[in-house]
């Protein structure tokens, strides 16, 4: 393979040319349909089902297409967190762990190719993610993460996709496409209690530099990096989070699908980095074709490599990365496939009864929207329940007369879950999706005895 700046020398026949399209998602977080569980209102302005439109619409303009997901995919709503614990009496309905994951049955049903670990892929506990990437029918992938033991491993360390390529005059041949995918170290902090002893990670830039060319000498002809990863410092520093910039550098990648921070490339925020060549046209960094497509399914990545046949090999002549919205404006959104719709009905329904169970009434409202700035009475009351939880797990123990420090982050804030990313319940009847809101990340409480000094 050659780099999409090599100019081909007169001596090399063209042969035939083609288009090879990589479309990718990132960060959709369970958002499967254009719904708002914790508001309980629909037609949102994202989702995989309108993704799906788009996808099958693109599938239809060239034959020779990959669809791949970044990670980050399992897990964000109540349809994702309901379906890994049995469901309660009082809801029969609801998904269960020994039923077919939602999430994993949509990408089933849409004909993903391959997917890539994100960090909340693991929110949920190594069993759990075994159980749910096992109904898949693609191959999860995971380059820099290597379990402990060798048999508890349920991902490929790198894959070797071979797919029969059409070319512009009718001709088919095969070509190899090697795919690593790659997620911050970070997760053995942030799931430690999941991992610790279970796994280990390296660092990202480190596997990739080794991953690469060993990819090229079993005969790949495009090389494919999803990585977990945003845009960060432009050096390679051991155990960085967002090592996208060092990443583009590597030789040998020819697409690079980012992610994690929620944002758009090519398209999104201005991306300045003065050491880095950025072409925002084309979708490259350093040279390298790159995209991040936003998250809950607000763009696709798409990749596209323009390949000729020459000596009876593929040459890269060159490769561009665009963010598709699925609404470019409010007004203009594509619509959701129906055959997707259809198929998650049952686990929507199931959701939504589950959501709108009574727990309980506020007499004050609860909001998010001044917690940056002091104190509010959503997080306190936030604080106060975990307080109440831990202090009766110690009860009757060794710790009980220890004085409970209850800490609590403003998830919902504006920022780049965007403008109308606020919890806003008035005062009155309290439904399960109102704690959902007040608490949105399935996270364990955990309690930690620290000295005056340490604290």
């Amino acid at each position: 393979m050659i780099a999409p700046s090599e100019t081909l020398t007169p001596d090399k026949e063209v042969q035939d040319c083609a288009l090879f399209r990589l479309m990718a998602t990132s960060d959709v977080h369970a958002n499967l349909l254009p719904y708002d569980y914790f508001t309980d209102q629909g037609d949102q302005p994202y989702g995989l089902s309108r993704l799906a439109t788009l996808i099958k619409r693109l599938r239809t303009e060239t034959a020779n297409t990959l669809l791949v997901d970044n990670g980050d995919m399992l897990q964000g709503t109540p349809l994702s967190d309901f379906s890994r614990t049995p469901a309660p009496d009082t809801a029969p309905d609801t998904p269960s762990e020994d039923t077919l994951n939602p999430i994993i049955d949509a990408m089933n049903a849409l004909g993903y190719d391959a997917a890539g670990l994100g960090n909340h892929e693991f929110n949920f506990g190594l069993d759990w993610l075994q159980r749910a990437t096992g109904q898949a029918r693609f191959p999860y992938v995971a380059s820099n993460l290597t379990p402990t033991c060798e048999e508890d491993r349920f991902w490929a360390s790198r894959l070797l996709l071979r797919r029969d390529v059409t070319c512009a005059s009718g001709a088919t041949y095969p070509l190899t496409i090697g795919l690593l995918s790659l997620v911050p170290p970070q997760i053995l902090t942030w799931d430690r209690h999941h991992l610790d002893g279970h796994v280990t990670c390296t660092d990202m830039t480190d596997i990739a530099e080794r991953l690469v060319p060993a990819l090229r000498a079993e005969g790949a002809d495009l090389v494919i990096v999803l990585a977990h990863t945003g845009f960060g410092p432009e050096a390679s520093l051991p155990g960085l989070e967002n090592a996208a910039l060092p990443l583009s550098r590597i030789p040998g990648i020819d697409g690079l699908v980012t992610g994690h921070i929620h944002d758009v490339f090519p398209g999104g925020k201005a991306l300045a980095a003065p050491g880095t060549e950025i072409n925002e046209a084309q979708g490259r960094i350093n040279g390298t074709a790159t995209v991040m497509p936003g998250f809950r399914g607000s763009h696709l990545g798409v990749i596209e490599f323009d390949l000729l046949r020459c000596d009876d090999r593929w040459r890269l002549r060159a490769a561009t990365a665009r963010a598709l919205p699925v609404a470019p404006h409010l007004a203009d959104r594509l619509p959701p496939d129906p055959a997707l719709d259809a198929r998650l009905a049952p686990a929507h329904h199931a959701t939504l009864a589950q959501t709108r169970r009574s727990i309980g009434t506020t007499t004050a409202p609860l909001h998010s929207y001044l917690s940056l700035l002091g104190h509010n009475p959503a997080e306190r009351l936030v604080a106060g329940a975990q307080r109440r939880a831990l202090a009766r797990a110690v009860e009757g123990g060794p710790l009980a007369d220890l004085p409970i420090l209850s800490s609590v982050a403003p998830f919902k804030t504006g920022g780049r879950g965007g403008p109308g990313y606020f919890t806003d319940i008035p005062a009155g009847p309290l439904a399960l999706r109102h704690g959902a809101d007040l608490y949105a990340f399935p996270n364990t409480l955990i309690g930690a005895v620290v000295t005056g000094r340490e604290l």
